[in-house]
């Protein structure tokens, strides 16, 4: 994953992010929704071998929990059916 230079900022709690492809990967390579404002806190996601893990930017050390692909993709299905709205 190429970082684009001159793109880069800073959560509020004082971790880098670049962006990628018009994404904002942290330090990690968790990416967190375009929606969300650079600045702001977010639920960020990290694609992996085993399926997806998700964590809130506000405070990375705290717990990742982690979804195989089945269950990521039935709660992404949920999402965009408004089932959470």
């Amino acid at each position: 994953m190429e970082m684009s230079k001159g793109n880069n900022g800073m959560f509020e709690n004082g971790r880098a992010f670049s962006v990628v492809n018009g994404r904002k990967v942290d330090e990690d390579g968790f990416v967190c929704p375009s929606f969300s404002d650079p600045a702001q806190w977010c639920v960020s996601v990290r694609k992996n071998d085993d399926g997806v893990e998700v964590r809130s930017t506000r405070d990375p050390s705290l717990t990742t929990v982690s979804f195989d692909d089945d269950e990521w993709a039935a709660f992404v299905a949920g999402v965009k059916n408004g089932e959470f709205d």
